[in-house]
């Protein structure tokens, strides 16, 4: 639980995470803490390339973001739906893998990033099981599978992430987005990513890719981000 008294420094560490225009990334500098395969624990130490993808997230309300693998684009995007989880209150994040092992390895690193917080950041996480993170502030991250089971689901959304999204079965894609747009508030926030998969079908992560920023009836901002040499 949040305490109501705070040092000078938590007060204000608190206010830059809540209200500053840049305070997912402050959060994710200051307070993130990642495992290094070669180091064990360390500080969150993004390069450019995963800066700009934050910034993306945050900038572009619609962005669908093409990666190489090893770029840490899932602790990235980890790090940026907790801070926006625990900053905003009574939101619903609901987060679509495209199979079940990467569903539950990002629940968990989610719940690994928010361990490692200073108690006096965040509120307190009241539920969490396979599916649902629960917080105090009412804010909720669903993780799930691309399946009817995801898209069924009873709860509206303000953000959707889809995740590895050129791998998704292209036969059923339409229909998700059927299911699933009922279900998102208004004008929700939605995150896009994915490697690269050469796929002709619709509609596909290359038609939404080569349409953003390209195609006056595309609302998506769109970025690439190469291989750097670094892994988390």
């Amino acid at each position: 639980m949040i305490k109501n008294e705070y040092t000078r420094e938590e007060a204000e560490a608190l206010g830059r995470c809540m209200y500053s225009s840049d305070g997912y990334m402050y959060f994710a500098k200051n307070f993130m803490k990642v495992t290094n395969p070669i180091e064990g624990l360390v500080k969150f130490d993004p390069s450019d390339e995963q800066k700009r993808l934050l910034k993306s997230y945050h900038d572009n309300k619609h962005s669908v973001n093409k990666m190489d693998r090893q770029t840490g684009k899932t602790t990235c995007t980890a790090i940026y739906l907790l801070w926006y989880a625990m900053f905003n209150p009574n939101q619903n994040i609901l987060v679509v893998t495209h199979n079940d092992n990467s569903a539950l390895n990002f629940r968990d690193l989610v719940i690994d990033l928010f361990s490692r917080c200073p108690n006096y950041l965040c509120s307190s996480m009241i539920l969490n099981n396979r599916e649902h993170i629960d917080f105090e502030n009412g804010s909720k991250i669903v993780v799930t599978t691309f399946s009817d089971h995801a898209a069924s689901c009873g709860l509206s959304f303000s953000v959707l992430y889809c995740d590895e999204y050129a791998f998704w079965n292209s036969s059923c894609v339409e229909e998700f987005w059927k299911k699933v747009m009922p279900r998102m508030s208004f004008d929700p926030r939605i995150i896009i990513t994915s490697s690269e998969k050469r796929d002709d079908e619709l509609p596909t992560f290359e038609n939404i890719w080569k349409a953003a920023n390209g195609s006056k009836y595309s609302r998506f901002g769109r970025s690439f981000y190469p291989f750097d040499g670094r892994m988390l």
